[in-house]
């Protein structure tokens, strides 16, 4: 299922939460600044990320609150998403693709990268939350159709063990004979899916066109009914002439 992710950055925190055994949100409040270890094969864990009520935020201890994050727009919602300390740090040791999965991915934005803020951004620098996650990832499963699967089906599946008390995400990473790549999307897909879109586009602006050119021929009190243009034209032979005649003068 992941081999055919082609978000790049939903296809690194999926092999995240596959392989690391940690929760979903603490996957995603994994910053640059974990990622310091990886030449000794760990990431550290010390962060996690919610979505709370912003009452509840209220009353909560401000020593364990990194940061509050404001999305513009939305002040009026009863919800916040903060980024709160782990009462404890974890080193998280990763399989060898996944390590070099984060290096190849860490290399590229290391110009770039502020150590605090979150390897899961958006373009405004707001963390990737629960519904942006989600939606991610509804829309893959949705793609491959495979409805009945979750993302923390996923992650508990990678945590199981099989015959010889062996972890599932041992078995499959053990496996795999070549580095991970994200998929490429699909280009074709891309040109049919345009392809369809603007013969939609055409049938759109061709039905307008029609109706703005026979709308003087309707009668008034059905002005919009498709039908009883049809039945006029049937019981009139002169309409039909007047509205072929009509058309081709507008061509």
């Amino acid at each position: 299922m992941i081999s055919n992710c082609t978000n790049e950055k939903l296809f690194i925190l999926l092999h995240l939460c596959f392989d690391s055994g940690l929760s979903l949100s603490e996957v995603r409040a994994i910053t640059w600044s974990n990622l310091d270890h990886l030449e000794e094969r760990y990431i550290v864990s010390n962060k996690r990320i919610r979505r709370l009520n912003k009452n509840i935020v209220l009353e909560m201890d401000p020593s364990s609150i990194i940061q509050t994050y404001k999305k513009k727009g939305f002040q009026n919602t009863n919800t916040v998403v903060v980024l709160l300390k782990n009462k404890q740090e974890k080193k998280v040791y990763l399989h060898s693709q996944v390590i070099e999965l984060l290096m190849e991915w860490r290399d590229r934005y290391a110009q770039n990268r502020c150590d605090d803020s979150t390897i899961y951004s958006l373009k405004n620098s707001l963390p990737y939350d629960d519904r942006v996650v989600n939606k991610h990832f509804k829309e893959l499963i949705n793609k491959l159709e495979l409805p009945g699967l979750t993302l923390v089906k996923l992650m508990s599946f990678g945590r199981q063990k099989g015959r010889n008390e062996v972890l599932y995400s041992d078995v499959y990473y053990s496996s795999l004979g070549r580095p991970l790549r994200c998929k490429k999307p699909d280009i074709d897909g891309g040109r049919d899916f345009l392809k369809c879109r603007q013969v939609m586009e055409c049938k759109e602006k061709w039905n307008q066109s029609f109706k703005e050119k026979t709308s003087g021929l309707l009668p008034k009190e059905e002005h919009s009914d498709f039908d009883a243009l049809v039945d006029k034209l049937k019981s009139d032979p002169s309409l039909k002439r007047e509205l072929l005649n009509k058309l081709l003068e507008k061509r």
